[in-house]
């Protein structure tokens, strides 16, 4: 008679089946994601008309503040950037952060609130996947369109507006660019709860906006605000990407060189992701039980 095998063993569990669950969360987010973006493509596919007006909106909105650099070229520079290219390079930027974060904010949320009118929105969240999956699916398509067309911006600018390019740190830029989306995300990701909840147009994304067009130094530098107002813009993620990207892409600063700006920016996203995926948590788990979307 074989001797029984024994019930436990101290053997480590092999990589791959430590790796398998995120591998297969992954593949299944990026199939979400796919559906979504092909979704979107084919709703606008016949928009070239937007598209077109859409570009020459970015053009006329370049060359205004182009010629508004060069009324106040004469100001002190000091004020704007630690780099190069004067008041126009620093409004450009300002105005590519300001894009994403309308897009990781608002612009979440209001296309939950879209699903929610169209009817699709229940159908979404009746499957069995995580609430936060299933939004992250949503953003990425809009943070993605939002990347292209902040490229865009940027390629107008230097092609046509003297953009001083040739000073960028391409590395340190793209690390502040996904710290900054991930650090704007909560806060679209909490408005989507809302939307959810309330079936209502959430509020707080558009006074946020505001608040970030003053107080984050996005058309302005905040050394002209009052100090308390300078303290109070510390507490948006948006002062700190917009200066982040001011200083790798017009000084060629270095990460070491942004260190407290992407500590501050990896603190809002830390904070805020976990905070964001236990309140979808609840939500969608409350409107399950209750069987009401």
């Amino acid at each position: 008679m074989r001797p029984s095998a024994p019930l436990y063993t101290n053997a480590p569990a092999s990589p791959w089946r430590v790796a398998a669950p995120l591998l297969e969360w992954a593949g299944a987010l990026a199939l979400v994601t796919l559906a979504v973006a092909r979704r979107d493509i084919m709703a606008r596919s016949t928009r070239v008309l937007s598209l077109l007006t859409s570009l020459a909106s970015v053009g006329l909105g370049l060359a205004i503040f182009y010629f508004i650099g060069e009324l106040v070229q004469s100001a002190p520079t000091a004020l704007l950037t630690p780099g190069a290219g004067g008041y126009f390079a620093f409004v450009v930027l300002g105005m590519t952060q300001a894009q994403l974060f309308s897009a990781a904010t608002y612009g979440i949320s209001q296309r939950v609130r879209t699903a929610q009118l169209e009817g699709t929105l229940e159908g979404m969240l009746a499957t069995p996947a995580p609430p936060f999956s299933l939004m992250l699916a949503t953003a990425l398509p809009v943070l993605g369109a939002q990347v292209v067309r902040v490229i865009g911006v940027l390629g107008v600018a230097a092609l046509f507006f003297d953009f001083p390019w040739r000073l960028v740190n391409w590395p340190a830029t793209l690390v502040t660019l996904a710290l900054s989306l991930a650090a704007f995300l909560p806060i679209g990701l909490l408005g989507a709860t809302y939307v959810i909840m309330s079936k209502a147009e959430e509020p707080l994304s558009r006074a946020l906006g505001a608040a970030a067009a003053l107080l984050g130094g996005l058309y302005f530098p905040r050394a002209v605000l009052p100090l308390w107002l300078q303290t109070l813009g510390l507490a948006l993620p948006i002062t700190h990407a917009a200066d982040a990207l001011r200083a790798t892409m017009l000084g060629g600063a270095t990460l070491h060189d942004i260190g407290r700006e992407l500590g501050a920016l990896m603190w809002f996203a830390g904070v805020g992701l976990p905070i964001a995926a236990v309140a979808l948590h609840s939500c969608v788990g409350f409107l399950r039980r209750r069987g009401s979307f």
